[in-house]
């Protein structure tokens, strides 16, 4: 049984630099939801000696994640115009995965539990714009792992 603080989902943010090596984190503006993903394939090892039970082994680790539900604004913090520029360019975006320490900073100072972070170098599969009737504009984005992935680290390349 967990005993530990439960995590506000409000405090997490996904942050990002266009720089490696960088100590210039902007936090995605206005996200609803941010979601990580790690995903491990697992292959096959099964033989003619394993008989009629199949055995397998961990294979690659796929890295992924979704920032959904973000407004279109006009702030400083890195929104719709940053994303379609990198998307558009081919532009690789250093991304961390944090809590927030306030005003928006990344906390970097322990790993695990409630600071537990992780971060690497992405690129942008998709950046979706959605233009409802009588509601705000909204905008989502997904990426995909390029290099660097690590865990309570920040990646320096």
């Amino acid at each position: 049984m967990a005993t530990g603080d439960i995590i506000n989902g409000s405090d997490v943010y996904m942050f990002f630099s266009a720089t490696t090596g960088a100590t210039d984190w902007m936090a995605a503006a206005y996200a609803t939801s941010h979601t990580l993903n790690l995903n491990r394939t697992i292959r096959d090892t099964s033989n003619k000696g394993s008989g009629d039970i199949d055995t397998a082994d961990y294979g690659r680790l796929k890295v992924t994640g979704t920032l959904e539900g973000m407004s279109i604004d006009n702030d400083s913090q890195y929104g719709y115009e940053d994303f379609i520029a990198a998307i558009y360019n081919k532009t690789p975006l250093m991304m961390m995965f944090a809590k927030d320490a306030g005003s928006f900073e990344p906390n970097t100072t322990t790993g695990g539990g409630l600071n537990f972070y992780a971060s690497g170098i992405f690129v942008l599969e998709s950046v979706s714009k959605t233009d409802p009737d009588n509601a705000n504009s909204t905008y989502s984005v997904s990426f995909t792992h390029k290099s660097g992935f690590v865990l309570n680290s920040v990646v320096v390349s």
